[in-house]
């Protein structure tokens, strides 16, 4: 007896016929939203990695061509004379127009308002800035495009990056929107190198402003995360917590900013995990977190070595210019799959909601954003990372501003988003992970000093907890710290009652 095999179809894992759409695959046209390849879902698709986060880095092959490009800001389209509505598929699609642009580009968020139903093409070229940093499309495709009565095909790479869409030179000659003047009056100085340059700025440190491209990125990191637990374990469901009445406005705003920003989405279905949410104010902002006690029992660790900063000290040897890059949101950079999103569910006053990102809390999270970041640098000599803060180290200017060109290209190929407000480029020393690293080795860091001298006397145990464990780390610059501190830690002693004498006094001081 034969025995036939049936197969599903490699585009969209469905009916192979197609019965349900007349014979069309209903995955053409689509972009996978894991390896960002046209043409398939990601629940079939072949780079997708069960239980990793896989990045996948981009190389340049001889059949890629490499396209000049100029990046611009998405603030800078309104009142300007060289952007231009254009007309695809009845819908109206700014573009700024570039006429040193040798191809079209299209932002993957605005192709997708565009519902297009035909097919998308592997894109065989590499989009290159002034600044020489290098972009991948993830796709090309070829669409109608339209400005008043002209209507001409045109191809477009599909970019995944925050900035405007560009039109070309060539076609926006071809629509009528600029004039090639042949003839110019021979008087005039021309020069080309200032033919509608638009300067890309931002918020960018001293040091950095040379990498727009770092502004650009969406904070988004490669593949998505899995949470693996107990496959025996039992799920809880926790009730909602009380939250102060002077805070429920505050929390209610921060919820509806971190469904805007894609951090968390409303949950209407059961679910067998449902942690308490936990609102914390610091310096008048609110912070919404979750306490995932009972889910942490059941997460299973990666047990991904955590780096400590004697390691890093000792790994940077004669090095005297020095930069930190600060990662932003850290976690919230490393996206869910949906099975492990629903595990972070969280109740709050107005419902469940689930987090799309890696919350902070989850006992994995320190360890596989650890990974994720050693994996981007790997390679690089002279970039080491504790979490999310990347250090910079060499011994002379030349060669750290080469290991800074090679960071902030990788970096940008991953995606990862920065807080500028935290970076410190090219300086004699620099703040890390709460020490000072200077060119004559590992010091203390000020402004830890002052806190521990500003610090109030202990009225209580817990004070006296609180103060040592300041002190503590900082013990590796207190020499004879266990003999200064003594008296204090008598006093943490359980059959010890609390009573502050002089000696505790003279050891506090």
């Amino acid at each position: 007896m034969n025995t036939y095999r049936t197969y599903n179809c490699l585009n969209c894992g469905k009916d192979p016929q197609h019965k349900w759409t007349q014979g069309r695959c209903p995955a053409k046209g689509s972009v996978c939203s894991y390896c960002h390849k046209p043409n398939h879902w990601v629940a079939v698709c072949r780079k997708r990695s069960v239980n990793t986060v896989s990045v996948q880095q981009q190389s340049e092959t001889e059949d890629e061509e490499v396209l000049g490009i100029n990046l611009t800001r998405t603030d800078e389209h309104y009142d300007d004379k060289w952007t231009a509505d254009i007309e695809i598929l009845s819908r109206q699609v700014p573009f700024r127009i570039d006429t040193g642009a040798k191809c079209n580009t299209l932002t993957l968020s605005n192709y997708q308002t565009l519902l297009h139903v035909g097919e998308l093409k592997r894109s065989n070229r590499v989009l290159k800035s002034y600044s020489n940093h290098r972009l991948k499309p993830i796709a090309a495709v070829d669409l109608l495009i339209k400005f008043k009565n002209t209507e001409i095909p045109a191809e477009f790479e599909i970019v995944d990056i925050l900035q405007e869409n560009v039109l070309s030179g060539a076609t926006a000659e071809a629509l009528g929107l600029v004039m090639r003047l042949h003839a110019l009056q021979p008087t005039m100085k021309s020069n080309t190198r200032h033919s509608i340059q638009v300067a890309t700025t931002g918020p960018l440190p001293v040091g950095l402003d040379d990498y727009p491209e770092l502004t650009r990125t969406t904070g988004t990191l490669p593949g998505k995360y899995t949470i693996k637990i107990d496959p025996e374990a039992q799920g809880v469901v926790h009730p909602v917590r009380r939250q102060p009445a002077a805070l429920r406005n505050k929390i209610l705003e921060k919820l509806q900013e971190m469904v805007k920003d894609g951090y968390i989405t409303k949950v209407n279905q059961p679910t067998e995990w449902v942690s308490s949410m936990v609102a914390a104010v610091r310096n008048g902002k609110i912070r919404i977190c979750i306490d995932p006690s009972d889910l942490n029992k059941v997460i299973k660790r990666e047990h991904y070595p955590m780096r400590t900063i004697e390691e890093v000290v000792s790994a940077i040897p004669g090095a005297k210019v020095f930069s930190v890059l600060d990662a932003k949101s850290g976690f919230l950079q490393i996206e869910l799959d949906e099975a492990s999103s629903f595990l972070t569910t969280f109740n709050t006053p107005i419902g469940r909601f689930r987090w799309l990102r890696l919350p902070f809390g989850l006992k994995c999270a320190p360890e596989i954003f650890q990974r994720i970041m050693d994996e981007m640098l790997e390679g690089i000599s002279g970039a080491i990372s504790v979490m999310d803060d990347i250090l910079i180290a060499a011994p002379s200017v030349p060669e750290h501003d080469e290991i800074l060109r090679k960071v902030t290209q990788r970096a940008t190929s991953y995606n990862l988003s920065l807080n500028f407000d935290k970076c410190h480029v090219k300086q004699s020393s620099v703040p890390y992970v709460g020490h000072l690293i200077t060119a004559d080795g590992l010091k203390a860091d000020p402004a830890k000093i002052e806190a521990v001298k500003s610090m109030p006397t202990p009225r209580d145990k817990d004070g006296v907890r609180r103060f040592l464990g300041f002190v503590t780390y900082l013990s590796k610059f207190l020499p004879n710290l266990s003999e200064v501190d003594a008296p204090l830690r008598q006093l943490l002693k359980t059959d010890v009652e609390f009573a502050w004498q002089p000696a505790q006094q003279q050891a506090f001081d």
